[in-house]
C-alpha cells in the first residue's frame, strides 16, 4: 500500500480556488478560515494515526497495539524490529489461501533460508530446508503452528532440516544426471 500524503496548506488551497471576487470579503474569508483549520486539524490527526499505526513505522505500544489486531502478542520478542518481523509473518499466514507461495515465504522467513517445496499428490506437501545451525525447539515449534494454520483442511505436510551444507547434492549449475556419465551412457549427450 503507498504511503499516504499528508497535505499540510489546506487554507492555502480553500484561498486558491475561491471565486476572485470573494477574495476581499471578510467574512467568507473568516468563515473559510474557521471550517478549513478545522478541516486541516482532522487532516494532522488522521495522518499522524496513519502513520504511527503504520506497521513498518510504528514502535513500542502502537506497535502491541497491531499485534493486538492480527493476533500474534508480543510474549518474550525483545525488540520492536523483531517483534515486526513477526506480525509480517502472521499477517501474511492471516491473509493466506494455502497457496505453496504463501506457505513457501513464511517457512523461509522463519528458518531464515531458502525453502524448497514439493506437492506430492493433492493432499500432501514436502519442505526442505538446509541450515547452518538447527533451529531451535521454540522455532520449530512457531514454525509448525504457523504451517498448520496456513496449510488446508486434510493436507499434511512434513519437513525435512539439514543442517550439513556439505552433504551429497547437485551442484546449483547443473541439471543433474542428465548432463553426466549416466547420460553419456544412455546417449543423450555426445
Amino acid at each position: 500500500m503507498p504511503s499516504p500524503t499528508q497535505i499540510t496548506d489546506h487554507l492555502e488551497r480553500a484561498k486558491e480556488t475561491t471565486r476572485s471576487q470573494f477574495h476581499e470579503s471578510p467574512i467568507l474569508q473568516g468563515l473559510l478560515a474557521a471550517i478549513v483549520t478545522e478541516v486541516q486539524r482532522v487532516e494532522d490527526v488522521t495522518f499522524l494515526v496513519i502513520t504511527d499505526r503504520d506497521l513498518d513505522n510504528a514502535d513500542g505500544v502502537n506497535l502491541d497495539l497491531i499485534g493486538k489486531i492480527v493476533g500474534r502478542a508480543r510474549l518474550g520478542v525483545a525488540t520492536d524490529a523483531e517483534y515486526r518481523a513477526v506480525l509480517k509473518v502472521q499477517i501474511r499466514a492471516n491473509q493466506s489461501d494455502c497457496g505453496a507461495d504463501d506457505i513457501i515465504w513464511i517457512a523461509s522467513e522463519l528458518t531464515g533460508v531458502a525453502v524448497h517445496y514439493w506437492q506430492e499428490g493433492r493432499a500432501h506437501y514436502h519442505l526442505e530446508y538446509i541450515t547452518a545451525t538447527p533451529l531451535t525447539d521454540a522455532e520449530l515449534d512457531r514454525l509448525n503452528e504457523l504451517l498448520e494454520f496456513v496449510t488446508c483442511s486434510g493436507v499434511s505436510y512434513e519437513m525435512v532440516e539439514g543442517d550439513d551444507p556439505n552433504a551429497f547434492a547437485f551442484d546449483a549449475g547443473g541439471l543433474g544426471f542428465d548432463e553426466g556419465e549416466f547420460a553419456k551412457l544412455a546417449g543423450q549427450y555426445p
